[in-house]
């Protein structure tokens, strides 16, 4: 067994898209990482299908966005069906996010884009290095690393990130239960030509009584995979098969509809999982190494990605000895909140979609009908669809209101919305597009019925100087202006020409709102006084 030399500060373990998210996310706020697993190299298998508007936020501040959005197939709407007869249809908005709401790419070539970026930073992935064993001490990890070869290295990291897989041997290795639910019913999947086609802008659901789910995904241009949800009788074990699946379409999918050309065929069952410490000393766990749950909705994949972006600002901050055990916590706290609400979702549509008897399925396709004839609740059902409804107004890391606003107000915890500005450098555009990824913003905010606003902003310009220098530096001031006076100096600014901004932020005076790297509004305070944020950052 040889002994490495270096001891990296961080060592992931896991290079499907969450390992490798974590691994670019770290480089990017600057963490020395080194990234290993057992797989020979990228994925060869589509997997997962789509990336929703709140993942491709969080991937904007780790690497270029646009090409996995040129890559892939913009999601246009979901349409549902009873057989020939069309049930509802749900056309994707374009203004929740400044990207698209989700976009169909396979698994493969989301992690193709992934390693590129990482060749091109200089991070190499080590494949076919397998983590088998991991000892936490209370100031460093050790750990046990086998290669193909047989050969083993023993080294020690700072810290241990397992995006290793719903089969952790992380998890494993540490004794964390992982038990839950079952779901009952079995699914068949299948990547398949369809003659004719599909449109490939939609998911196309076909809900049948006495037959169950069939979901059509768009693969690519050419491939499309079906999800059908099959009979109680029916085993996992059971060997699908390019009759199965076309026995399949012919009892759910009118119209002559032919599938050729499998490129995957395997049955499964929904296991929904969440462990219950997603933090064991230096040891963190994301993605499906935390929870796996049912992939209706195609939140899997996502909230992984999502889980790598909120632990690796976290866990940079406190490399920088910025934030002790509040921040580090609030990594677990806020991921498994997200994480349950998205196996409880998740849970609910697979057991409404798989209805079978047909009473219930009148119940489902009248409520489906009515649903999405009231704009509320097309609304809730989108925003919860690109996952922009996940929030941390409970837990987490402290959310603060510290003067009355309007009401119906952006509330603490929860992530900015999609907010037009004016920018000298870009023109218009959304008020988180301009925001550094890798630091705090302080928006200081305009109220054209309020006097005195340069003295506003130096109130908060003071606030930050007076902060420990290594934090000040990770702060920026920006100030969001209700006219067209220009602030002077180096400080950036940006114009509300819509009053977008005013209107969500509600404050009845000039406020300052403190946003996160990841975009999610902390706190609300008057801009006088700095009070309020230096107790915020005193919490961390």
């Amino acid at each position: 067994m040889e002994h490495a030399d270096d001891i990296p500060t961080v060592l992931v373990s896991g290079t499907g898209p969450v390992g490798l998210t974590l691994a670019l996310a770290l480089h990017a706020h600057g963490v020395p990482v080194r990234i290993v697993g057992k797989a020979a190299g990228a994925s060869e298998h589509s997997k997962a299908l789509v990336i929703w508007a709140r993942t491709l936020e969080d991937l904007a501040g780790v690497t270029d966005v646009e090409g996995f959005i040129d890559e892939g197939i913009v999601l246009q709407g979901a349409r549902f069906h009873e057989g020939a007869e069309p049930i509802a249809e749900l056309e994707m908005p374009k203004d929740r996010s400044r990207f698209p709401a989700a976009v169909m790419i396979p698994q493969y070539r989301t992690e193709q884009l992934l390693l590129e970026r990482l060749e091109a930073v200089g991070v190499t992935v080590e494949w076919e290095t397998e983590l088998v064993a991991c000892t936490p001490g209370p100031e460093r990890v050790e750990c046990r690393l086998r290669r193909a070869d047989g050969s083993e290295e023993a080294c020690t990291a700072d810290w241990l990130l397992a995006a290793d897989g719903a089969h952790s041997t992380v998890r494993t290795q540490l004794g964390l239960d992982f038990s839950g639910d079952d779901l009952p019913t079995t699914f068949l999947i299948a990547d398949v030509v369809l003659d004719p086609p599909f449109e490939p802008g939609y998911l196309d659901i076909f809900l049948q009584p006495r037959q169950g789910l069939c979901a059509c995904f768009p693969v690519d241009r050419t491939t499309t995979r079906l999800v059908v949800s099959l009979p109680d009788e029916a085993g996992v074990g059971d060997e699908p098969s390019l009759e199965s699946v076309q026995a399949v379409i012919d009892r759910t999918i009118p119209g002559g509809v032919v599938a050729g050309d499998p490129t995957w065929l395997a049955t499964f069952r929904v296991h929904e999982r969440v462990l219950e410490r997603f933090r064991v000393g230096r040891v963190l766990l994301a993605g499906d190494a935390a929870h796996t749950h049912s992939p209706a909705g195609g939140h899997g994949m996502n909230t992984g990605m999502q889980d790598a972006c909120n632990l690796a600002w976290k866990l940079a901050m406190h490399l920088r000895g910025i934030g002790g055990e509040p921040l580090l916590e609030s990594y677990h706290s806020e991921r498994s909140h997200a994480a349950r609400k998205v196996v409880e979702d998740s849970s609910r549509f697979t057991r409404v979609a798989t209805i079978s008897h047909p009473a219930l399925s009148f119940l489902r396709k009248t409520g489906l009908r009515v649903a999405t004839r009231f704009e509320g609740i097309r609304h809730h059902m989108l925003d919860n669809l690109m996952m922009m409804d996940i929030d941390y107004r409970d837990v987490g890391l402290p959310r603060v209101g510290a003067v009355p606003r309007n009401h119906g107000a952006l509330a603490p915890g929860r992530h900015l919305p999609l907010l037009h500005v004016t920018d000298v450098d870009r023109g218009t555009t959304s008020l988180d597009a301009i925001l550094d990824p890798r630091r705090f913003t302080l928006l200081v905010v305009e109220n054209a019925r309020t006097p005195s606003f340069p003295k506003a902003l130096d109130s908060m310009l003071a606030t930050v100087a007076e902060l420990d220098p290594g934090l000040a530096e990770l702060v920026e001031v920006v100030a969001v202006r209700s006219g067209e006076d220009p602030v002077g100096g180096s400080i950036r600014s940006v114009r509300d020409h819509a009053g977008e901004v005013d209107e969500a932020m509600g404050f009845r005076g000039h406020g300052v709102v403190l946003v996160r790297p990841d975009r999610v509004a902390s706190l609300f305070s008057g801009a006088l006084d700095g009070t309020e944020v230096r107790r915020w950052f005193d919490s961390l």
